[in-house]
């Protein structure tokens, strides 16, 4: 069986589990390759270390390796290719992707021509995008009757998107997808509510890998207590009020030592660090930027809590990620984290004083941590264990 992801980019830190997906499908004897529609870059192949980088790196294509170069080349080719397609019973195809409506529905000239010709030369059964806008462009190809299944998985802007704009958005898709993947009980009610037929929409959350995430014994001071937050830094993850609820954490236990670590980027950061400058917390908050995977794990074994404070989700994979490591849990209840979340706390989002106070019952209940981090363990290998989803993931390419 031959596999397209069609995603945004590849591998991205903050999509880890498209990376870890489209590895495990490959593990499992699929011929797997990858379409970048923002294009890619070969430098970002380092986050792959460890997950088959060579193997991907040459099955990962964007439209440059899609679309010749020169207008010139590009007209060239398609007569040569609508020629030969007579013979292999494809120039319908070629044929529909040509015509003027369609055609001058690309920015580029002949953009829609050689993504057909690009499934149609890899023998393309299955493409399975990620994230509603990449549905909508590998609905074209099912309209002009490819025979390919049409999978398309939902996250969170995306649907945020269709809640801001209407259904409507997505009505294309609504029309060509076979399968509509639902990552969560809240984004299956909003694919309801956007129009896709609940016959088509199967419940499959992301997974992780559960035998990578696990505890580890490190080194440290074991005199200090340290909080994590693996987040963009965007307006969405209202990182500023976990620096805030930080601060009232370190007032309200002055005895104690503490230390606030953040990994990730984004256009808040300067922001951020004038709010960290403003509270005095210089020492006590560090930002790390991106980090590995590799990296978001060895963080987490170094920390004792791990804190999420975003304002929307919908099933934030990181999460799940902190409790396969047995961190007791601190997070607003956006999209699916109650259902996320095993013996952890949960707090309204946006609201500062239930995220400070959250934070304080925590240091309070140390006791039982290791309690809590066991169950958050079991939970999430009970249910989002990547080789327990990827199996039914498997079996609905083969349906």
């Amino acid at each position: 069986m031959n596999v397209l992801f069609w995603v945004n980019a590849f591998p991205t830190v903050s999509e880890t589990f498209i990376r870890d997906q489209v590895v495990a499908v490959k593990g499992q004897g699929v011929d797997v390759r990858v379409y970048c529609s923002l294009g890619k870059d070969r430098e970002a192949m380092v986050a792959l270390a460890g997950f088959e980088a060579s193997y991907l790196l040459s099955r990962t294509f964007d439209e440059t390796d899609v679309l010749p170069s020169t207008w010139r080349r590009r007209k060239l080719l398609v007569y040569l290719i609508v020629f030969f397609s007579v013979f292999k019973g494809h120039y319908r195809y070629y044929r529909k992707a040509l015509t003027k409506k369609r055609h001058a529905a690309y920015p580029k000239a002949y953009q829609l021509f050689f993504q057909v010709h690009f499934v149609l030369k890899h023998k393309i059964d299955v493409i399975h995008a990620h994230f509603g806008n990449n549905g909508l462009q590998a609905a074209v190809l099912k309209e002009l009757g490819l025979p390919v299944k049409l999978i398309t998985t939902f996250h969170g802007y995306d649907v945020r998107l269709g809640l801001r704009e209407g259904g409507g958005l997505y009505k294309p898709l609504i029309k060509a997808v076979d399968t509509v993947v639902a990552i969560s009980d809240y984004n299956r009610k909003c694919l309801v509510d956007f129009g896709f037929s609940e016959s088509k929409i199967v419940d499959l959350p992301n997974g992780i890998d559960v035998a990578f995430f696990k505890k580890e014994k490190v080194d440290r001071d074991a005199g200090v207590v340290r909080v994590l937050t693996v987040a963009r830094l965007e307006k969405e993850k209202a990182l500023h009020l976990g620096i805030e609820a930080f601060a009232a954490l370190v007032k309200a236990f002055p005895e104690r030592r503490f230390e606030y670590t953040i990994i990730g980027t984004g256009s808040l950061q300067k922001e951020l660090l004038d709010l960290v400058v403003a509270l005095k917390l210089d020492g006590h908050v560090r930002f790390v930027g991106a980090k590995s995977t590799v990296g978001v794990k060895a963080a987490m074994n170094a920390s004792d809590i791990f804190m999420l404070t975003s304002i929307a989700e919908v099933l934030p994979t990181v999460l799940l990620e902190a409790q396969a490591c047995e961190l007791p849990v601190l997070a607003t209840g956006v999209g699916s984290v109650k259902a996320m979340v095993a013996d952890g706390i949960v707090v309204p989002a946006n609201d500062l004083n239930a995220l400070s106070l959250g934070l304080q019952r925590l240091i309070h209940c140390e006791p039982e941590w290791g309690k809590m981090g066991v169950a958050g363990r079991q939970f999430v290998k009970a249910h989002y264990d990547m080789g327990l989803v990827n199996k039914k993931l498997i079996a609905l390419y083969n349906a």
